[in-house]
């Protein structure tokens, strides 16, 4: 799958041709659409329909099986439905997940994880622990 990064245009986010499987699990096919500026847009669909695999898709989260993902702008945000880190990741990695889709250097990511790490009272120590190696009172 491609990620494009363009500057501002009539629309924010198109999505052309798009799946995703998990194992031989079909989760979303050949989904296309086209969220322009300005558009107030929804995602709705019964539980397990593949809602937030396509945002996470869309945030740079997940990977395609196959389609595109045009980006045109800087800023995506996703929030989980429940406040949460990722118990299987260490702390730098869990505080890089919102870097990753703006596909920049490892170094520049690094330092920007440092600089967030510290303005959260966590040491360059602290980020090579797991989340159940943190206080919780930080």
């Amino acid at each position: 799958m491609r990620k494009k990064q363009k500057p501002a245009c009539d629309y924010l986010l198109n999505v052309k041709d798009l799946s995703f499987k998990f194992g031989r699990q079909k989760i979303l096919e050949d989904i296309n659409f086209t969220v322009k500026a300005g558009e107030s847009t929804s995602l709705i669909g019964p539980s397990g329909s593949g809602k937030t695999t396509l945002l996470r898709i869309c945030s740079g989260l997940l990977e395609a099986e196959k389609g595109i993902v045009d980006i045109h702008y800087k800023n995506i945000g996703f929030m989980f439905q429940t406040p949460r880190l990722l118990p299987w990741e260490k702390a730098h990695k869990n505080i890089m997940i919102g870097l990753q889709a703006r596909h920049k250097p490892y170094e520049e990511s690094m330092a920007k994880v440092i600089a967030i790490a510290k303005k959260l009272g966590l040491t360059e120590d602290d980020l090579d622990k797991y989340p159940y190696q943190l206080s919780g009172g930080m």
